[in-house]
């Protein structure tokens, strides 16, 4: 099993990701708080880490995986009332949504989905145990967390809870908080908002508390990665992680990594900024592969700027690909043609045999850097460069050796190139496109039926012509490229408008 070093939020630093189970490890992720419809924002994130999960599987781990559910909130309520419904209408509207979603996206589901409301009596157990051990106090109906009974909270934000107030999930009377940066454990019921009973009085949970109760029912304490949005490091993390290791007296998760934000303008994503892409326009206009490839082709940590033409950038690069491979497919099929003897690339002293150990060497390169960059702290960008740089070199060659009999070494090394790039891809969560076999079977002749009339039109001097007929294809993902053996097409993706809204 490979030695694989992740950030460590809490440390700082990259360290060896130890599992305290061996050949097992255990992830929670702080899932959607299910008032609308997901976004990019939220596609980043569960992009990366079902490549990050799979990556741990092809490293020979178990993986355990937790993704909850927020499905009672301030925001779900108010959406409830202004639509007139119960809010478990609108948590399990979007809940199916984002369910539907997930395969659209080639997104494994995890193996536990838990929701708050599932677990309100977990909750209650646990502010319990915080009040019998000294950390939890109770106020007018409310529970809160008392910071200074805790001395290691901080460590994980590196925030100073005298320094201000902590960040809080409501708004409680004055002079029910012994400190500021005391935070809500349990709140009490008000008027016309759904409650649980408890020992304390109706109510219903705070938002930190849900999480620490649910990571700790499916996967026990300690547990090995706690994962989320860099946002939520403070307070929600902080929170989770005091309240968790003040109950139980042991660490709480071993690993905290964080995902960077996708910013828009500067703006982090978000829908109270209105600047939101959603999840299912995006996917009108966009392959699961571009957006995967959007995603990935960015250290997790460090996301950085939203751009359209980014994304078209990765609708483009994975269309190369997939036009590659099916090159090969077909070169490996074709009847076979003359001999390259005194063909160009014999004249030009680079016959096809050394060809092949150029790209047998390209081939050793991207294996080597693909493990080199996934085992240090999951560096997917780098690891897509090495794939897609193989990629580029394979192309190169193969358009030498399509004018060339197809030698027993030649067709050997691009099996290997097309079965590697595959696995590579696959492992990280890419569908294998079978491009042109999905287009209407009168796809290719009429592009190559355009491709003759162009011909013709460039022979009468109809320049004009030509041009449009190049650009009118170029419009529909079709790009093509003159060469001394005559005109060839790449299928790339078409040229899309902007989603708006979400």
């Amino acid at each position: 099993m490979a030695e694989l070093h992740v950030f460590n939020s809490l440390t700082r630093r990259k360290e060896r990701l130890s599992t305290l189970e061996p050949g097992t490890v255990k992830i929670y992720l702080c899932g959607l708080t299910v008032y609308d419809d997901w976004h990019l924002g939220h596609a980043l994130q569960a992009l990366m880490f079902d490549a990050f999960r799979r990556y741990l599987r092809r490293l020979g781990y178990r993986v355990v995986f937790v993704n909850n559910f927020t499905d009672v909130d301030d925001k779900i309520l108010r959406k409830a009332a202004q639509e007139g419904v119960d809010f478990r209408v609108i948590s399990e509207r979007y809940i199916a949504r984002y369910l539907e979603d997930l395969p659209k996206l080639n997104i494994e589901r995890a193996d536990h989905l838990p929701k708050a409301t599932e677990h309100i009596a977990h909750m209650i157990a646990l502010i319990e145990r915080l009040v019998e051990r000294g950390h939890a106090y109770a106020a007018a109906g409310n529970v809160l967390f008392d910071v200074r009974s805790f001395p290691e909270y901080g460590a994980l934000s590196g925030h100073d809870p005298n320094a201000g107030i902590a960040g809080e999930d409501g708004v409680l009377p004055e002079g029910i908080r012994r400190h500021p940066a005391d935070f809500t454990l349990w709140k009490a019921a008000k008027p016309g908002e759904p409650s649980w009973e408890s020992p304390w009085g109706p109510g219903r949970p705070g938002w930190h508390i849900e999480c620490s109760a649910m990571a700790m029912h499916y996967l026990g304490t300690p547990f090995d990665i706690h994962i989320g949005g860099l946002d939520l490091i403070f307070p929600h993390h902080e929170n989770e992680k005091a309240q968790s290791e003040a109950a139980t007296g042991q660490t709480f998760a071993r690993y905290w990594m964080h995902n960077g934000l996708l910013r828009i303008r500067g703006e982090k994503m978000s829908k109270s900024l209105g600047n939101i892409l959603g999840v299912r326009r995006l996917l009108e206009k966009y392959s699961a592969n571009a957006l995967r490839h959007f995603v990935l082709s960015s250290h997790y940590r460090s996301p950085g700027e939203f751009d359209f033409k980014l994304l078209d950038d990765s609708a483009k690069a994975t269309s190369r690909v997939a036009n590659l491979l099916d090159r090969i497919e077909a070169y490996q099929a074709r009847p076979m043609p003359a001999a390259c003897s005194s063909g160009a690339a014999a004249a030009e002293g680079a016959g096809p045999i050394s060809a092949v150990d150029e790209l047998k060497a390209a081939l050793a390169r991207a294996g080597h850097r693909v493990e080199e960059m996934l085992a240090d702290d999951f560096n997917t960008a780098g690891a897509l460069g090495a794939i897609f740089e193989l990629a580029g070199e394979a192309n190169r060659h193969l358009q030498d050796w399509e004018r060339c009999a197809p030698e027993p070494a030649v067709l050997a090394v691009l099996n290997d190139v097309s079965r590697t790039v595959v696995e590579h891809l696959e492992g990280l969560g890419f569908s294998r496109p079978a491009q042109r076999a999905t287009e209407p079977g009168l796809f290719e002749p009429l592009v190559e039926l355009l491709i003759e009339l162009r011909a013709d039109a460039r022979k009468r001097k109809d320049f004009a012509q030509s041009d449009r007929i190049r650009n009118r294809l170029a419009e529909l993902g079709v790009e093509l490229k003159d060469t001394p053996e005559g005109t060839r097409f790449t299928v790339t993706s078409p040229r899309k408008s902007e989603p708006k809204g979400p």
